[in-house]
């Protein structure tokens, strides 16, 4: 009897077959997994850059103080000026000081595709000497601000003589979705 120990060439191209599925389904999981680990990162890093600009931002609101400053002409503004998309306010330095007063203007505005932060180089005086810009956060697509008056509704714009009850800030980062924070200045 002669018997033949083998593979015929249709068990070869079945098992061949079978391997081939196998790695093309592995494979698929591989992308999605690295994809969604790839997304995951990104919103990651976006959610510490909120943490941090909001973080920043409420420093900065926990320090405000309602004082009057003089610009070039002599006229004297309010501690407070804000719109939807850019705020301006005098607050406590914090050991940076460029003016001798220990008070510092500082402000926030929404520009193409980030928030910037600004410094006045002095409280009161002209304004020849520009303000230092820095960028808070990028990868910003809006960024809206509302003030809450003394009868608790919320308004788009402040330029009261006092600080309002609070300030809420709204950032939408480039992936569409929203955070916000409230500040609380009384």
């Amino acid at each position: 009897m002669n018997t033949q120990h083998g593979v015929t060439l249709l068990e070869a191209l079945v098992a061949l077959s079978i391997m081939a599925t196998i790695a093309a389904v592995s494979y698929a999981g591989l992308d999605t997994l690295h994809r969604t680990s790839a997304r995951l990162e990104a919103e990651r890093e976006m959610i510490g850059e909120l943490a941090l600009f909001f973080t920043r931002m409420e420093n900065d609101m926990g320090n405000a103080v309602e004082t009057h400053w003089r610009n070039g002409s002599g006229s004297t503004m309010p501690s407070m000026q804000g719109g939807a998309e850019r705020i301006t306010f005098v607050r406590m330095g914090d050991g940076v000081m460029i003016d001798n007063s220990g008070l510092v203007r500082i402000g926030y505005a929404l520009s193409p595709g980030r928030i910037e932060y600004i410094i006045w180089p002095t409280l009161d005086g002209p304004p020849v000497r520009e303000p230092r810009t820095y960028t808070a956060m990028e990868g910003v697509r809006g960024f809206s601000l509302s003030y809450m008056d003394d009868s608790g509704l919320w308004i788009d714009s402040w330029s009261e003589d006092h600080l309002p009850r609070a300030v809420k800030a709204i950032v939408t980062p480039s992936n569409g979705d929203t955070a916000w924070r409230v500040f609380d200045l009384r």
